[in-house]
């Protein structure tokens, strides 16, 4: 079975989709033959693939990203006549290849449960592309049923066109990550509007003055977009609030296996990989309402509602000041991680492209 796919998200540092087409890819590679498509060089190789290269569309970024997929891509699929294409990130290529089967994996509908978190340029293709794709797609992945339920709900999509496969998680590579001065609280992930830092900085802050003195607030991941009074606040507190930017994965295990706790109150999530990989460096979890959050962590991880800061204040001090609270998450964290596998969910992608293939 020859399987082509759009591979841009292996052409930039690993993290969230690139991360789980990566991990998808490298089990399934073996067992057929990949075709990754990209328009930028790949960072992170899948053996044995063959990766093309097709140049980029010359009009400007955003632009030249949405023609470089609708109409770079058909012909190149054209001459490669595969068995089935599989974009694993939300948009399809919808004109000039009607006879190729084609499979879309759908993170999530922040476009339509948050627009406001997203940049306008990022919504416009999001709603431009999105529905069009699911209606294109002989078949649709989704990595949780939260997000399932968001295309039934609000694209009526027909249930019997959607497979829920649950992503993995990340195995701990060995590192000597050197310990900070405190302990602290963790945050991984972009420092964006739908992460909800924020409030967390601002229940951290709340917290009385002898948790604050113990404990300080450590925040991982590249800045985002709106994210200027977020580094104001962060500049203003730095004594005990630190940003550290993008981290690679060495570095993301020390952190989480050194954390009093990682608190992850974000407003919406598709899955919520960084869950599963606290738990898994045995890191107590507090985490949202939101329904994929609640999904993932099952009853393994403490939830606050993320739009009141008061509710995250409060789980910040159980969490902290509670220890059988915390061997208690810790405990279920491991009992809640066999829920989830890269082996099993790399077996379930390969059915569905087996069934809707050529």
């Amino acid at each position: 079975m020859k399987i082509a796919l759009d591979a841009r998200p292996l052409s930039h540092s690993l993290s969230g989709i690139g991360r789980y087409t990566f991990e998808i890819l490298k089990r399934i590679a073996p067992q057929c033959r990949l075709e990754l498509f990209s328009n930028e060089a790949l960072k992170t190789k899948v053996s044995p693939a063959d990766a093309h290269l097709i140049e980029r569309h010359p009009l400007p970024y955003s632009l030249g990203k949405l023609l470089w997929q609708q109409q770079q891509v058909p012909k190149a699929l054209k001459k490669s006549k595969p068995d089935l294409f599989w974009s694993p990130r939300h948009h399809l290529p919808l004109f000039g290849c009607k006879k190729i089967p084609m499979v879309l994996t759908i993170h999530d509908l922040v476009y339509r449960k948050m627009p406001e978190t997203m940049k306008t340029s990022n919504w416009a293709v999001e709603k431009l592309l999105l529905a069009a794709s699911v209606k294109r797609a002989d078949h649709i992945i989704t990595v949780s049923h939260a997000t399932k339920q968001s295309l039934i709900e609000e694209l009526r999509v027909p249930e019997h066109k959607m497979t829920v496969i649950h992503s993995g998680y990340f195995e701990p590579i060995s590192t000597h990550f050197p310990k900070r001065d405190k302990p602290y609280i963790l945050f991984l992930g972009t420092l964006e509007p739908r992460k909800n830092i924020e409030r967390l900085i601002d229940a951290y802050l709340a917290l009385p003055k002898i948790l604050q003195d113990t404990y300080d607030l450590v925040l991982a991941g590249g800045l985002g977009w709106k994210s200027e009074a977020l580094h104001a606040k962060i500049v203003a507190h730095s004594d005990k609030i630190h940003a550290l930017g993008f981290v690679d994965d060495a570095t993301a295990v020390g952190l989480m296996k050194q954390a009093s706790c990682f608190a992850f109150p974000s407003l919406y999530e598709g899955f919520g990989l960084p869950i599963l990989e606290a738990m898994r460096l045995d890191c107590p979890v507090l985490t949202s309402t939101d329904p994929a959050c609640m999904e993932v962590s099952g009853d393994a991880a403490l939830h606050v509602d993320p739009l009141s800061v008061d509710s995250i204040n409060q789980g910040l001090q159980k969490i902290l000041e509670d220890e059988s609270l915390r061997q208690s998450l810790i405990q279920k964290g491991q009992h809640n991680l066999l829920r989830f596998s890269w082996d099993k969910a790399a077996e379930q992608h390969l059915a569905v492209f087996k069934q809707f293939s050529l």
